[in-house]
């Protein structure tokens, strides 16, 4: 039982103890006086006790229902029973107490009373109850003090991980929480009213529920990588843009009209600019600086201004970091952060009680559920324009940052209705940025005072950025002193050439500084200079061409396939690995973890090598806080493109083209990546085998379970495209998929990922749904790797497996469930899969029929339902086929879905059809389908989009299914019911 949630359980306990503390003292007044007044008191008390004891049976029925029984909650659960039990025995009492002679009421009573009630009955009644108060009072003070210390503990990390700011209040909690239980053990002895700590027990048990239910919203919001592109945008020069908030005194300075935008009622400033004109640097800088700050402060009058930022990233691995999903979590997430209290604006159930004591029915409620963060544009939207109307209520306002809307993957017009629609919310300022172009420069770039352009501005900071490094090179100074004023000449030269684009400037400084290492005078730099592309592309190509040694280009050449096609950023430490290519055959099968000094010099090579290959091209990003010498940096410092610009230039196939002359027979890169992540998990450095599961604040522990998350789904989807290139030989697939399998299952059975590492994290992306042999009781070795191939769609490897354990004498493996791989391709909508696999169930059973002598093998009959197909798979402790699951999940996607089904899940649903999906199965999961037929739901599935409909109008019954459920309120019960179905994380899919 969670603690907090056990104080609801509790305190209707408490509650019973007072109740019957006054219920024996009334009936004691009773027996020495006889008053019709304590008559009618004690009926009243006996009332309350009778629903004070329903409370608490039904309160401890409900948590164990949903959070199992727990060996911790059993004194809480003895002293319920003793309670009922005293309940049973008073209501019990009462009712023979009743008036016998309706013209002596309260005579029959008093003397029934008498008879019944025996000083020592009382006196023995007493003594229990102050029992169970005594007990109740201890088993809170000492056990339940430390468990709900631990609960509130973890509020705290989970406020510190998501930066919300409940600390203080989260602290005075726990203080809060200290006194209450002091009280309640001081009054229960006493004999003292228990109303004022169990009032502020469940103030504490309230605020606690609200602050969980703040934290869930915040955690749903939040996504991996979110602030990966603001991280990795440079700051500004200690030199640079000071015109951005006036220089005063100096009128050759061109100030832009940002300052007075901010100060201003104005709601939207455009920055704009060349590509490489530093446009990203600036938005951050104007984001976090003190000045900004204190200019929405004029604007607000002194009312609280909120700010949030979002840079669009379109080399990013991951939708939500260029997509308009990804701005609007990113904004909600730091809005709510920041003013945890607006939740209750956009959730308004949060601010009633979340349990209640007093009596009857409201008496067992728990803590309501939590609530989901929609996941569609529109739903997000209605939330942040929720949040803005909340806090513009109290005088409160926002301020968005958001660079790179030419960097959104959409069209960019779809990029400037969301900014229209931005502008609607009350008390909101937008900053944006973007590149020229024409959709942006017509809707925000009307109004000259309203917007800016990055190369007009930027001459001088070009000036004291060239000047800033030079001053620092000691070659430039000893140069500088031998030929005077020709330095200054230089400069002026580059701020003319760069035309106001700082990442051309940052490259030819960058060149400059090897020149001058290799002793070139100023007249070789300018004659450099002169030679240099102006054209980023065009520089681009001279680094690769020019100045990329001969001997370095075959892995020059890996390194920049591997960054373009890797489907998250890759490690550093993955780059040294990529340096050495050989097949599985000649691979090492033992674990060899490299100590932390072996990662250090690996590391530090790894960054050199990186550098004269790439020149620059590509650069390391990580945490500031992560050395070599901490296990994180294994991982966490990890390699992109230095721009945006050079990604660009790398993606385009002559680019490619020339790249893979370089290195005509390296692998493809996918199999590149996977032979690279399989070394980094082998090498990965450990201490002794041990069960942790995290070592982000202990720097001595294994680093590597904390990755796997990352690493398998990463790993996988490079052996889907290995899968699906037809160059690439199955033969080769199968063996790098088993050399992992086998990997793991060391690793995992040597606790070296912590305990059931690999079940659990398999059953949880293979949503743990088996069929019945995982609950019959029929051993199966371990099946679970298949699973996870065939959610992933690798096809070649499954089928092979899955033929080899049916068809192979020699064959010792595990045993494989062809319904459960059937489940896992269909909920991967993999449909050449499920194609193989119904397609190997028909050859088992057409292998039987000739056999038997039945008809040929040749024929087929959809009537013959494979059971592979109609297999009951076991689901919540109900029962679903894969075609019933597959239907409702459609189903419940068609109650959100206004488009058509997609092609690939249109293919799915034929495939099942054509080889004899049972259309008059039912749907016993799911109380609001029972009696609807399969062919009734994938209709209703279907109605909306009539080109679906003819698509598999050949597979339904002609006559038009009888609608016996009304649309909309059972489509929202369902909804509710298969919650977890429609919060199903998938793997991610390539790119």
């Amino acid at each position: 039982m969670e603690p907090l949630a056990a104080i609801g359980l509790a305190s209707n306990i408490l509650q019973f103890v007072e109740f019957t503390h006054k219920l024996v003292s009334t009936t004691h007044r009773l027996y020495q006086h006889g008053s019709r007044l304590e008559f009618l008191e004690l009926e009243s008390i006996a009332q309350g006790l009778r629903d004070r004891a329903r409370a608490v049976t039904d309160g401890s029925r409900r948590i164990q229902s949903t959070e199992g029984a727990n060996s911790e909650d059993q004194p809480l659960e003895r002293l319920a029973a003793d309670c009922i039990r005293i309940t049973d025995e008073l209501l019990a009492a009462l009712d023979s107490l009743r008036c016998r002679e309706p013209g002596n009421k309260w005579g029959s009573f008093y003397q029934a009373l008498k008879t019944i009630w025996k000083a020592d009955d009382i006196k023995a009644l007493q003594d229990r109850v102050d029992r169970i108060g005594n007990a109740l009072s201890h088993h809170l003070v000492i056990t339940g003090q430390r468990a709900i210390s631990e609960k509130l503990n973890r509020l705290t990390t989970e406020n510190h991980r998501l930066e919300a700011s409940r600390a203080d209040e989260i602290r005075a909690l726990k203080a809060e929480l200290s006194s209450a239980l002091l009280d309640l053990q001081q009054a229960s002895h006493q004999h003292e009213s228990l109303e004022a700590p169990m009032s502020l027990l469940l103030s504490v048990a309230e605020k606690e529920a609200r602050y969980s239910f703040e934290l869930s919203i915040l955690s749903q919001l939040r996504f991996s990588g979110m602030d990966d592109r603001y991280e990795t945008v440079s700051r500004a020069h200690k030199e640079t843009f000071k015109w951005v908030f006036g220089t005063p005194g100096n009128t050759s300075v061109p100030l832009s009209s940002v300052s007075g935008w901010l100060a201003s009622d104005r709601d939207v400033f455009w920055v704009s600019g060349k590509p490489g004109s530093g446009k990203s640097t600036l938005m951050k800088y104007i984001s976090m600086h003190d000045r900004t700050k204190a200019a929405l402060q004029t604007w607000a009058g002194g009312e609280r201004v909120i700010t949030a930022s979002f840079f669009f990233w379109s080399a990013a691995k991951r939708h939500l970091q260029k997509s308009h999903e990804g701005l609007l979590r990113s904004l909600l997430y730091q809005i709510l952060r920041q003013s945890p209290e607006t939740i209750e604006h956009i959730y308004p159930e949060i601010a009633r009680p979340q349990h209640h004591v007093l009596g009857g029915e409201a008496g067992t409620q728990r803590f309501q559920p939590l609530a989901i963060v929609p996941e569609t544009v529109p739903g997000l939207l209605s939330m942040l324009r929720k949040a803005c109307e909340g806090l513009a209520s109290t005088g409160q306002r926002c301020c968005f940052f958001i660079d790179g809307l030419d960097e959104y993957e959409g069209r960019p017009i779809d990029m400037v209705e969301l900014i229209r629609t931005l502008r609607t919310m009350p008390l909101v300022k937008l900053c944006i940025a973007s590149r020229p172009w024409n959709e942006f420069e017509q809707s925000f770039g009307q109004d000259g005072c309203l917007k800016l352009y990055m190369q007009d501005l930027t001459r001088d900071d070009i000036r004291n950025y060239v000047n800033s490094v030079f001053q620092a090179d000691k070659y430039y100074q000893a140069l500088e002193k031998m030929e005077g004023n020709a330095g200054a000449e230089l400069v002026n030269e580059i701020i003319e050439a760069a035309q106001g684009v700082f990442l051309w400037v940052i490259l030819v400084v960058r060149s400059f500084q090897e020149g001058l290492m290799n002793g070139d005078r100023i007249v070789d730099l300018q004659a450099r200079l002169r030679l240099l592309p102006r054209d980023l592309n065009e520089y681009f190509e001279k680094i690769l061409l020019a100045d990329v040694d001969e001997f370095y280009r075959p892995q020059a050449a890996l390194m920049f396939a591997a960054t373009l096609d890797a489907c998250h950023q890759l490690p550093l430490m993955a780059y040294w690995f990529l340096q050495y290519e050989k097949p599985i055959s000649n691979r090492q099968r033992e674990l060899q973890p490299m100590t932390l000094e072996q990662m250090e010099l690996r590391l530090d090579q790894t960054r050199k090598r990186l550098n004269a290959c790439c020149k620059g091209l590509l650069e390391e990003h990580g945490p500031s806080d992560v050395s070599a010498s901490d296990p994180r940096a294994y991982f966490e410092i990890q390699v992109d493109f230095l721009h945006r610009t050079v990604k660009d230039f790398l993606a385009t196939p002559q680019t490619r083209a020339f790249l893979s002359s370089w290195n005509p027979a390296a692998f493809p890169s996918d199999a590149s990546i996977c032979y690279a992540l399989l070394d980094l998990i082998k090498q990965t450095p450990v201490d002794e085998p041990c069960c942790r599961t995290t070592v982000k604040s202990h720097k001595s522990e294994l680093p590597l379970s904390s990755y796997m998350e990352w690493l398998i789904p990463t790993f996988m989807n490079h052996c889907k495209t290995l899968n699906d290139t037809p160059d690439f030989k199955s033969d080769r697939l199968k063996a790098i998929l088993n050399y992992f399998d086998e990997t793991l299952n060391v690793m995992d059975s040597g606790c070296l990922l912590g305990h059931q590492y690999l079940e659990t994290y398999f059953s949880y992306h293979c949503q743990g749904i088996f069929t019945s042999p995982w609950s019959s009781g029929k051993k199966l070795h371990s099946p679970i790797f298949l699973d996870l191939c065939a959610r992933y769609g690798l096809h070649h490897y499954v089928v092979r497996k899955y033929e080899e354990s049916k068809t192979s004498t020699s064959y010792r493996g595990p045993t494989y469930s062809g319904n459960r791989l059937l489940h896992m391709a269909v909920e991967g909508r993999h449909s050449l899969l499920v194609r193989h696999l119904i397609e190997r169930e028909f050859q088992d059973r057409d292998v039987k029929h000739q056999g038997a002598g039945n008809r040929h093998s040749g024929e087929r009959n959809p009537s013959d339902k494979p059971a592979v197909m109609n297999e009951k798979l076991i689901i919540w402790g109900d029962s679903l086929t894969v075609w019933t699951f597959f239907l409702a999940t459609l189903y419940l996607d068609s109650t959100e879905r206004t488009e058509r089904l997609e092609p690939k899940v249109l293919r799915i649903l034929r495939i099942l059809l054509e080889n004899g999906a049972d259309l008059g199965a039912t749907f016993p999961v799911v109380k609001e389908l029972r009696g609807r037929l399969a062919h009734e739901v994938l209709r209703s599935i279907l109605e909306n989009h009539p080109e679906d409909l003819a698509a598999l109008q050949q597979f339904l019954p002609q006559t038009q299914p009888k609608d016996d459920v009304e649309k909309g309120g059972w489509r929202r019960r369902i909804s509710r019911t298969f919650e977890g179905l429609r919060r199903r994380r998938r793997p991610e899919s390539i790119g």
